[in-house]
């Protein structure tokens, strides 16, 4: 037999009585060794070693063939329908038993993926610093917590499990609890925040992720302390309140004070208007100049009809004074 290769496919060597026993699913019953076509790859090892027939019968597992369990005489027709039935049996009983074996092995696999899952939920729990509540999801009972829950809430973790959610919850009575129970086993999952109350009577603020779990008909909730970050929401409110109001009263003080620009400026200009003298103002870093209504007057243009610019009034100067102004000019600045 180690001299010897058989396949289960349709080469050469798959044809023979074990390759179509396992390829078609059923016993191969080959009565005359030297005869028969599908033995010519191994007719020199049978007549070696004495072979003159076989029986191949197939081997299961999980109700697919596996294998085949082989057996050989060493005179031609030696299996009759008889000892063919008990072969039959034997191969049935040798499928059981690997069904047996295969199942007993996956078992020990599930028990130890268990194992290892329920090592790695310990640790998470252990590790987290969100507390852990498993709750009942029609009493509101606790029935396990982890560490963080027991630093959270100030009590020890015997004094949590004798407690339900409506004697931690500072806003969830047993009413309460029951509506929001029956909406989570409906969504499967919520998030939302609380008020719960702690040992020593404080009341913390606290998210809470929840899920359900409909076949324990149980409650999985992770709580964080958001406190601190409440607090901190409340004063950037404060802050900005405060900020608007300042907005509101300085907007306000911006009006009168523009409305008192506007009416400044009126008045002067009315003054301008009525006034014969001729005024201008030099804008510096624009080289912008305002000319009063008097001023082209006095120049006999209309109103607003130069450019209001510096180069408006330099280029009005006489030649003869005005490189004398210019420099009278730069010493005044």
């Amino acid at each position: 037999l180690d001299g010897i290769a058989i396949y289960s496919d349709d080469r050469p060597e798959g044809r023979g009585p074990t390759g179509v026993c396992i390829r078609e699913n059923r016993p191969v019953i080959c009565a005359d060794f030297a005869s028969d076509p599908s033995t010519l790859p191994w007719r020199a090892a049978a007549a070696k070693a004495g072979w003159r027939c076989s029986a191949s019968l197939p081997i299961h597992l999980d109700g697919a063939v596996c294998g085949a369990l082989t057996l050989y005489g060493r005179e031609p027709g030696a299996f009759d329908p008889h000892e063919i039935a008990l072969l039959e049996q034997s191969a049935a009983n040798i499928s059981y038993a690997l069904d047996a074996l295969d199942r007993d092995e996956r078992r020990r696999y599930a028990e130890q993926e268990i194992g290892l899952a329920a090592a790695r939920y310990r640790k998470i729990l252990a590790t987290t610093k969100d507390a852990f509540w498993l709750v009942d999801a029609t009493t509101g009972q606790l029935l396990d917590v982890n560490d963080a829950a027991v630093r959270m809430s100030g009590y020890s973790r015997e004094e949590m499990l004798a407690k339900g959610i409506p004697n931690l919850d500072a806003d969830q009575g047993p009413e309460d609890f029951k509506v929001h129970s029956a909406r989570l086993l409906r969504q499967g999952w919520d998030l939302f925040e609380a008020r719960h109350r702690t040992r020593d009577g404080r009341i913390i603020d606290v998210e809470v992720s929840a899920m359900a779990d409909v076949s324990s008909h149980t409650l999985i909730g992770f709580i964080r302390d958001i406190t601190a970050r409440k607090k901190a929401e409340q004063a950037i409110r404060d802050l900005n309140s405060q900020l608007e109001q300042r907005v509101l009263e300085r907007t306000g003080e911006l009006t009168i004070r523009t409305r008192e620009l506007e009416e400044s400026e009126a008045r002067f200009q009315l003054a301008m208007d009525a006034s014969t003298d001729g005024l201008w103002d030099w804008n510096i870093p624009r080289r912008e100049c305002y000319y009063s209504p008097g001023w082209f007057t006095q120049l006999g243009y209309p109103p607003s009809a130069l450019p209001a610019t510096i180069d408006t009034w330099l280029e009005l100067l006489h030649p003869e004074d005005r490189e004398d102004t210019c420099q009278e000019a730069e010493a005044r600045l």
